[in-house]
């Protein structure tokens, strides 16, 4: 599989959303936010931070993590949230129990999780790991 450069891509990557399929996909994030009243909120792998906008308007307070130093510009450059930071998803760099919600669109398969199932304490899902 060809390795994407988020860096050389950031500027034009949002042009992916001009199309019709993510309204559903928008509405149930919203509607998921709302119902629990989740206030602390991460986005890994938030990219532009299209999500993050979306989410925006809910006033929480949202977080975005991405490896991607272009994909991040982006992001700040449209205002799309304020608590962005440059980081790895199998390395989370935050405190446990920071956030009420964590969600991740679109960059799963960037992750440990699929390439090295074979070592769960280096993967994505080992750093997600909390109480019930």
């Amino acid at each position: 599989m060809k390795k994407v450069n988020y860096n050389e891509i950031s500027s034009k990557y949002d042009n992916r959303y001009n199309e019709d399929q993510w309204s559903n996909i928008k509405e149930k994030l919203l509607e998921t936010i709302s119902l629990n009243e989740y206030n602390n909120i991460l986005e890994v792998g938030c990219g532009t931070g299209y999500w993050l906008n979306a989410i925006k308007a809910l006033n929480v307070n949202c977080f975005g993590l991405d490896y991607s130093i272009g994909m991040l510009k982006e992001a700040k450059s449209k205002k799309r949230c304020g608590n962005l930071i440059n980081g790895d998803a199998n390395a989370l760099p935050f405190k446990n129990n920071k956030f009420d919600f964590i969600f991740c669109m679109n960059a799963l398969h960037h992750f440990s999780l699929y390439r090295r199932l074979q070592n769960p304490k280096s993967s994505f899902l080992r750093e997600l790991e909390c109480e019930t």
